[in-house]
């Protein structure tokens, strides 16, 4: 599954130039990958299942912390909406993942988690790379903060 959402998302070359680091963002996601796939099923079976509200989204974001003077409701939904955008594609081949209109499915969930520790740890005096920045964001703000329920 996790081959599948690199393969999907749009967390690429234009956006991690440095191939190391892009490889270490799918390992550290990879390291976190069941565990964030439970969340994911967890807001989503809450919100507009299979899919993740922007709402929802936003609540997650404020439950974990990850709100401060880097990253205000703007920048939150920039994330949303970066990650949320649909490309077209001419490519016959090319695969097509159709969702619920303004909602996160699985793969846009592991890269709206990458979006938001670049805007919350990628900046001068924080982090140098988008994997410290992403393995920060794990350990202070998600982690620590968000444990969804039993079934």
């Amino acid at each position: 599954m996790h081959e599948i959402d690199v393969e999907l998302w749009k967390i690429g070359p234009k956006m991690i130039k440095d191939d190391e680091d892009r490889l270490q963002v799918q390992k550290i996601l990879l390291e976190h990958y069941v565990y964030l796939k439970k969340v994911f099923i967890y807001l989503s079976s809450k919100s507009l299942y299979p899919n993740l509200t922007q709402l929802d989204y936003s609540h997650f974001v404020q439950k974990c912390s990850i709100l401060d003077k880097n990253v205000n409701l703007a920048a939150v939904d920039r994330s949303f909406i970066a990650t949320n955008v649909r490309k077209t594609s001419n490519d016959p081949n090319a695969m097509r993942v159709e969702t619920q209109g303004n909602a996160l499915c699985r793969f846009e969930f592991m890269e709206v988690i990458v979006r938001l520790a670049t805007e919350k740890f990628k900046s001068p005096g924080l982090t140098q790379t988008f994997s410290e920045a992403l393995q920060r964001l794990m350990r202070e703000c998600i982690l620590p903060n968000y444990q969804p329920a039993e079934w």
